[in-house]
């Protein structure tokens, strides 16, 4: 039985591994010259860059999935210490290491009590990690009677599903510097501390408990280790698709049909339900995505230096009123002068990364979804404020990747750099669904679908709907 992913990131990868392990005979379809997706990679006059995701976490999610393809993981994890740096207007630096107790006079400064309260909260968002992964991620949600189950339903409530992640944090902190070291994480979660559901203070065990970590070869040495024994066709755009007694029969590309059993969209939902499929077949309609609220997009630069600065791997800058920036990403106000963004120095963790002496640096500064002003000056300035603040005068390369370009190389919804937000909304069951309600053979996956954006989730993603496809068809 011949399987055919279309889409080559973390969750068509990991979708391809899973299925061919299960016995299927696949072909994985990309439409770029690389897999990998938003992990791809590059070098340019001695740097490389990892083009996307940066932060692991979660370890034994790889692991797990790692396994389940019957491998090893290969390669080896770091962890950083210090874990992330947090600078605030410029005036206040926070250092957080991996060790909590290495953090307490860090904390203490920062608010009355502060070790013992994030002791605490470490200890409860360590309980929701555990219920979280143990019954609400690896699992499908069909209808609203799986979500709405006493047994589920018991611990979202105690989950903070119904409250915002600042309603909650509050529930633990008071300084607002407190809740911005607890609350960062929101934007990596395509939402605003505001918005998103309380529940996705999970995400803080691993950074605060578990400590991030560092696969050495970077990102792209991830994607690559996910690939397997079947069949890569790069380099070919999926346009449309052959519908025959209500399954896909073949899909069609630049460079003819490809034929198969069952049928896998990892790439852009919106896009492949809206322009892959013949009339009629799409899951939702176009009213749906007008409704949706979308994660930010982004301006990333590349930039390298033959200087080498005094930052850690992660460096996260938040500058002026942060919620005036959520507001202007999620509500349509004005976009403020004053933006945080995120830096990372992978060639702090690996030497080789960029010219002796040297540092490459990435740079991912949220913008609206949609965002038509001119990016490229937004990058440039806030790059140069960065470099002048450490005394690098001269740039050796850079290189912008704007919102028009997530739409161009990934046909990303409205420049879109994570897909869609985590709100109350878009949560479990009221995210995409991984099963087409037309096609009886065509399946969804990735970071539109439960449990939603970051790496370790779309490949939740992938197991969830692998497992689907294998009972489906008796494999």
């Amino acid at each position: 039985m011949r399987a055919v992913i279309v889409g080559g990131g973390f969750s068509g990868l990991a979708t391809a591994s899973l299925l061919s392990r299960q016995g299927f005979e696949v072909t994985l379809i990309e439409k770029n010259n690389s897999l990998g997706g938003r992990a791809r990679v590059f070098e340019e006059k001695g740097y490389k860059f990892d083009m996307g995701p940066s932060w692991y976490l979660m370890p034994e999610v790889f692991d797990c999935l790692f396994s389940s393809i019957g491998k090893r993981r290969p390669y080896d994890l770091v962890k950083l210490s210090p874990s992330f740096k947090l600078t605030i207007d410029w005036k206040k630096d926070i250092v957080i290491y991996p060790d909590l107790d290495d953090n307490k006079e860090e904390l203490n400064k920062i608010e009355s009590n502060g070790f013992e309260k994030m002791e605490k909260y470490v200890d409860y968002t360590r309980y929701m990690y555990k219920v979280a992964m143990e019954k609400f991620l690896y699992r499908e949600y069909k209808s609203i009677g799986d979500l709405f189950t006493r047994e589920v339903m018991g611990e979202a409530l105690k989950l903070g599903l119904f409250s915002s992640l600042e309603n909650f944090n509050r529930k633990f902190f008071q300084s607002e510097d407190m809740l911005k070291l607890t609350g960062f994480a929101s934007v990596f979660l395509g939402g605003s501390p505001d918005v998103i559901p309380g529940l996705y203070a999970l995400v803080n065990y691993p950074i605060f408990g578990q400590g991030v970590y560092y696969p050495k070869g970077g990102f792209g040495k991830v994607a690559e280790s996910l690939v397997g024994n079947y069949e890569v066709r790069l380099g070919e755009e999926v346009s449309g698709s052959k519908v025959v007694n209500g399954k896909i029969h073949s899909v069609k590309t630049d460079k003819g049909e490809v034929e198969g059993d069952v049928f896998v969209f990892s790439g852009d939902y919106k896009w492949l339900d809206q322009n892959a499929l013949p009339v009629g077949y799409s899951n939702y309609d176009q009213n749906y995505w007008n409704t949706r609220v979308y994660a930010p997009s982004a301006v990333l630069a590349f930039v390298g230096i033959r200087d080498s600065i005094d930052e850690p791997h992660h460096h996260i800058v938040i500058k002026g009123n942060w919620k005036e920036h959520f507001s202007s990403i999620f509500n349509g106000s004005p976009l403020p002068e004053e933006l945080s963004y995120y830096v990372s120095i992978r060639s702090k963790s690996e030497k080789d990364l960029a010219p002796e002496g040297g540092d490459s640096l990435f740079f991912l500064i949220p913008l609206p979804p949609g965002f038509r002003g001119d990016t490229e000056h937004i990058a440039r300035r806030i790059v140069n404020e960065y470099l002048s603040k450490h005394g690098v005068k001269d740039v050796d390369y850079m290189r912008f990747f704007t919102p028009s370009d997530f739409e161009v190389e990934y046909n990303a919804t409205l420049g879109t750099a994570f897909g869609l937000a985590h709100t109350l909304s878009q949560t479990a069951l009221f995210r995409p669904a991984f099963r087409s309600r037309r096609i009886q053979n065509l399946f969804y996956t990735g970071q539109y679908t439960h449990p939603g954006i970051g790496v370790p989730m779309v490949l939740i993603s992938a197991q969830v709907v692998s497992e689907i496809i294998t009972n489906k068809f008796n494999r």
